[in-house]
């Protein structure tokens, strides 16, 4: 093989890895549980896909779980390198500094959902978004939880489709961001029948309307063998992971904590959450997808912003349940088409596969997937449109050009 062959070939393998970590976000179609389940995949995550979930812009509204969380995200990114339970389980590789949290300014199953809403419209310029409800959200006995106290049906459903028709507004606003569904964490020695009705409801919805579930309550509530754990019947948090359980092994609040008794496993509650929160992140940045992702978003210091205080969400309520409508996905536009970016194609020859006049990592992808599939790439789609040197085949030649015209 020739030297200048040689160079090129490995042109391609250090810009797939410099500039994979590329992409445009859209809702999903089909829907995606984040579960027990994943907490395992947390090594599998290939590294191009640690750093393309890196790479991506998270709010997160949240309260005293959401702090835990972020405290277990911290030990696996070796920001506690002085904790003894963190040393062996972190890695640099685990960079989370584009994953903001925020508190939430109001309290209550509707409130919340307000925060969310405020959030988004203040901060527009984040890829994912998700808030969190706290355990007391599920709590029998509390009158803002989701369900009424005492628990109500009819309640329990009327919130439920204002939290639905909420979310699902906030994607057909926002279709090139990515909406987090969250069920409803447990409180541990006792059972409630609000937290095990929504999510009961939100995991039937997810699952067959497409959407991204984190579902923190499965999490919590199997234990490290994988057993499922109940209490009278009902999903209950398996009371070792929580922080409290230590100390006051007989009260009800549940914060995930490291692994403080031996029975929560060698991770405890919150690094379980943290493992299968990076899945999240990667499945969002296409992992197990197979569609090749574009689009870079910028990997820019980050200012902490803060929820405008929202009495209630600025959509619609339904007082009574009712079937939502699955919400509309944005058109995708077909790269190497000029009509549809609004550009001559002047840049072609040195480059420009998707015609947009600006010749960047988006075209090397439309390249790479064409140069892989013999000229045609289903996941974008495109055909031919790498073609460079309009010579009838998608080779290095055209790569060249695209990478000298780089710079």
């Amino acid at each position: 093989m020739k030297l200048k062959n040689i160079i090129i070939i490995l042109s391609v393998l250090i810009v797939e890895f410099i500039l994979w970590p590329d992409l445009k976000l859209t809702q999903a179609q089909t829907a995606i549980v984040i579960d027990h389940n994943s907490v395992n995949q947390f090594n599998q995550i290939p590294d191009r896909y640690v750093l393309l979930a890196s790479r991506l812009k998270s709010l997160f509204i949240h309260a005293s779980i959401g702090g835990q969380i972020h405290y277990a995200l911290r030990c696996l990114g070796g920001d506690l390198p002085s904790n003894p339970f963190c040393q062996p389980r972190s890695n640099p590789k685990y960079n989370y500094n584009q994953w903001i949290f925020i508190s939430h300014n109001n309290g209550g199953c509707l409130g919340k959902l307000s925060d969310l809403v405020a959030a988004v419209q203040a901060n527009p310029n984040y890829d994912v978004y998700h808030q969190k409800y706290c355990y007391f959200e599920g709590l029998d006995t509390l009158n803002s939880n989701c369900c009424g106290s005492p628990y109500n049906q009819a309640i329990t459903e009327s919130r439920f489709q204002t939290f639905i028709q909420t979310m699902n507004e906030l994607e057909q606003r926002y279709p090139d961001k990515r909406f987090i569904w969250w069920t409803i964490p447990y409180a541990r020695n006792r059972y409630d029948v609000c937290a095990n009705r929504f999510n009961s409801l939100l995991r039937d919805y997810a699952k067959s309307h497409g959407k991204l579930l984190f579902d923190i309550a499965d999490i919590e509530t199997y234990r490290p063998d994988g057993i499922r754990y109940t209490y009278q019947g009902y999903e209950s948090a398996y009371p070792p992971y929580c922080l409290e359980q230590k100390t006051n092994p007989n009260g009800y609040s549940c914060h995930p904590g490291f692994a403080e008794l031996p029975e929560a496993g060698p991770d405890g509650g919150s690094i379980r959450i943290a493992k299968a929160w990076w899945v999240m992140m990667a499945k969002i940045a296409g992992w197990g997808s197979g569609v090749i992702p574009t689009n870079p978003p910028a990997a820019t210091a980050t200012t902490f912003p803060t929820a405008t205080r929202t009495p209630t969400p600025s959509i619609t309520r339904t007082p009574t349940p009712s079937r939502t409508p699955t919400p509309t996905l944005s058109s995708q536009i077909t790269p190497g088409n000029p009509t549809a970016t609004g550009h001559p194609c002047t840049l072609k020859t040195q480059g420009d596969a998707n015609c947009d006049g600006v010749i960047n990592s988006q075209d090397y992808a439309i390249f790479r997937c064409e140069y892989l599939n013999k000229g045609q790439c289903s996941s974008l789609p495109s055909a031919m449109t790498a073609d460079f040197n309009q010579d009838g085949k998608i080779d290095l030649v055209d790569f060249e050009a695209w990478r000298k015209s780089l710079g």
